[in-house]
């Protein structure tokens, strides 16, 4: 065999060994699962794993709850004819009457309060020493910039090819009114 050959085998063998350490991984995850992990490392490592597990899934469930926000911030409805109308806009695409603009509603706070996903490890036997994983802080969402609705007389963010003819602003496919400036527009 010559040293190329021997190479390729050796790493052959350590992506055995890491697919093994993966399988040892689950078997002993599948045996905390059924509570019948007995060593206390063991024990404290799942239950470790368990608690990163439950913040992974809030911090899942906050940006959910963010991007439904978003969307929903996009489109509010018209309060006289219930018609979809685009965040600032000043008249409703629909009926023409004014839309009044609500103050944005604050974002939800993020799971924040949770403790490190990394809490120390468990203690060593006698004269074992520990090799933990590096400590990582909770991640933090960066800020989220509330912009003010276009004044009155600018335009609209365009979603499609129309515009109106008195002031330029973009119009719904299907407007009958301006939602910057409530002129009526043909169909």
């Amino acid at each position: 065999m010559n040293p190329g050959q021997a190479k390729k085998y050796l790493k052959q063998l350590r992506q055995r060994q890491e697919q093994y350490l993966y399988y040892l991984g689950q078997l002993a995850y599948k045996a905390g699962e059924q509570g019948k992990l007995e060593d206390a490392e063991m024990n404290e490592a799942y239950r470790t794993l368990k608690g990163i597990q439950a913040q992974i899934a809030q911090w899942e469930a906050w940006l959910e709850q963010q991007r439904a926000a978003k969307a929903a911030a996009q489109r509010t409805g018209c309060p006289y004819c219930g018609a979809s109308v685009v965040k600032g806009a000043a008249f409703c695409p629909s009926c023409g009457r004014p839309i009044a603009t609500a103050a944005v509603p604050p974002m939800a706070t993020p799971p924040g309060a949770a403790p490190s996903p990394m809490g120390p490890p468990a203690p060593a036997a006698p004269g074992q020493p520990v090799i933990a994983p590096p400590a990582m802080g909770v991640p933090v969402p960066p800020s989220q910039a509330v912009t003010a609705p276009p004044a009155m007389g600018s335009p609209v963010t365009p979603e499609k090819g129309r515009k109106c003819p008195r002031c330029g602003s973009a119009l719904d496919e299907d407007a009958l009114f301006c939602g910057n400036c409530g002129a009526k527009v043909e169909a």
